[in-house]
């Protein structure tokens, strides 16, 4: 902005000196006397500075473009190299399950003989608990090293999409099942780390909410009231 004004500003000056000098030639029938010609010389002579300083402030002015433009570029390069790489992870994961406490096997770790007793038991849970029969385990791996301390995670690619959805929506069923060592299994997506990023974000905005008068929960990425419940202007009227 200030490259902007001293250029506009240098523009009417210039313009100033120019009808002056126009006036100094043109005066007396172009007769020009010693002192005119001095004031056209010295006129002159800021009009080749002011050129010059527009020219100076014309490249600077450039140059900041130029650099503007390079930043915009790189930052529009990088935006679209993150959801490049945040479009394969989904396509990476789109079949994809992560079950949380299931019983782990006490075969060798990574061994087919553990991921085929993972296999086992998670088939029965999806075939004949949450009766979704046509569910097939295309692979498996746990998250993380084995510890006596906790479980670990256990990522399941599925055959389909579609199957993966249908294990997520039924798998609140677990909780009533009889057996405490299932009531505790829980079945979620496989989340990017921007989608679990977005998800805890998601989390305390509904505990906020739920913190407030009514009924709250997350539907489609927003966090909205449950249907049916009614609002606190709405009790009031």
């Amino acid at each position: 902005m200030l490259g902007i004004k001293r250029v506009k500003t240098l523009i009417l000056t210039y313009q100033m000196k120019v009808r002056s000098i126009e006036k100094v030639r043109d005066n007396d029938n172009n007769q020009r006397d010693e002192k005119g010609m001095g004031n056209v010389r010295e006129e002159m002579r800021w009009l080749r500075a002011a050129n010059e300083d527009l020219r100076k402030i014309i490249v600077n002015m450039e140059q900041k473009w130029e650099a503007r433009e390079q930043d915009i570029v790189r930052r529009v390069i990088e935006k679209v190299g993150e959801n490049l790489e945040e479009m394969q992870e989904k396509e990476k994961r789109k079949k994809n399950i992560v079950m949380f406490n299931v019983p782990e096997s006490e075969k060798e770790p990574a061994s087919k003989e553990e991921e085929t007793e993972d296999r086992g038991i998670c088939e029965s849970i999806f075939q004949d608990m949450l009766k979704v029969k046509d569910a097939k385990i295309e692979s498996s791996f746990h998250l993380g090293r084995r510890s006596n301390d906790k479980i670990r995670p256990l990522v399941i690619q599925l055959n389909e999409v579609g199957v993966k959805w249908a294990l997520v929506a039924k798998s609140r069923e677990l909780y009533r099942n009889e057996d405490e060592m299932i009531k505790k299994i829980i079945i979620a997506p496989d989340l990017t780390k921007k989608e679990r990023e977005e998800n805890y974000k998601l989390q305390e905005e509904l505990g906020k909410r739920r913190e407030q008068r009514g009924q709250w929960i997350i539907k489609k990425g927003r966090v909205v009231r449950k249907h049916g419940t009614v609002s606190q202007s709405s009790q009031r009227q």
